[in-house]
């Protein structure tokens, strides 16, 4: 459960930094400073964090599959 946890939040995360990517765009005439901050930061998250996903993607398939060979008794 901690692992999908995990992947919630970087994917959800990434999703709300994308949608404050496309206002900031909108709006850079308006003030350039703040807009350009908030694309840099959208950027840095893509690549340093929501890289991420996909390991913890992987992560929950290969564990699943092992967790579903334990006999029902372990739990």
């Amino acid at each position: 459960a901690v692992n999908y946890l995990k992947l919630a939040g970087v994917v959800l995360c990434g999703w709300q930094m994308g949608r404050a990517m496309m206002v900031a765009l909108d709006k850079m005439d308006s003030d350039p400073s703040f807009c350009t901050a908030k694309l840099i930061t959208a950027r840095f998250y893509a690549e340093s964090v929501l890289t991420q996903a996909s390991g913890l993607a992987q992560n929950i398939r290969l564990a699943g599959a092992t967790t579903n060979r334990m006999p029902v008794a372990m739990f």
